[in-house]
């Protein structure tokens, strides 16, 4: 038994030092894309970390998750997520595997129904976007006869895939925050546009 428990925790430190189950190291690009917004949005930020995005995807290189707003007090709150790959190809391989299932898969304990398509009413930026709309999954002290609608939206702008969650920002504030994201993103991916 102490035998087969040594095995195993070899085997796992081998993992371990050859990198197989690393966790996500910080992406100082993805992060400044995902950042980019910030001042537009005008929400305080709660949460800045790496994150894993689409990482099993080919080409992958790093992401980056940012939480704006949502507190008790903010009016609006948006997730900004960031996925970097190496080139426009990977990228946009990746771009289509934001499937409604699969963000739904992805963060369905803040969703209380299934993606829906959303038609946005004014232009979004990008060289591909999707927008979705979903209920938003709310406390149960809140009552069943409230319905919050959230807004995904999946944006490839170059190298960089991004999905932006947003929960009461109006048009006028949400379309310069995407343009000022996808404005990273071509930056970061050496594309004027």
């Amino acid at each position: 038994m102490v035998r087969w428990l040594l095995v195993a925790l070899g085997l796992l430190m081998g993992a371990l030092g050859s990198g197989c189950l690393r966790t996500s190291q910080r992406d100082g690009g993805a992060e400044r894309i995902a950042l980019a917004p910030r001042e537009v949005l005008a929400l305080p930020l709660y949460q800045s970390r790496p994150y894993w995005l689409l990482r099993s995807q080919p080409g992958w290189i790093g992401g980056h998750e940012v939480e704006l707003g949502g507190g008790t007090n903010d009016p609006a709150s948006a997730s900004i997520r960031a996925a970097r790959f190496r080139d426009v190809a990977s990228a946009s391989r990746a771009y289509g595997r934001l499937t409604p299932d699969y963000i739904y898969l992805l963060l369905r304990k803040r969703m209380d129904s299934v993606l829906y398509p959303f038609v946005y009413p004014a232009p979004l930026p990008g060289d591909a976007v999707a927008v979705m709309g979903y209920d938003v999954r709310l406390p149960p002290e809140v009552g069943r006869d409230v319905t919050i609608i959230g807004q995904m939206t999946a944006i490839r702008a170059g190298t960089v895939v991004l999905l932006v969650e947003s929960i009461g920002i109006p048009p006028d504030q949400l379309v310069p925050a995407l343009t000022q994201l996808t404005d990273a993103a071509y930056r970061l991916s050496g594309i004027t546009k």
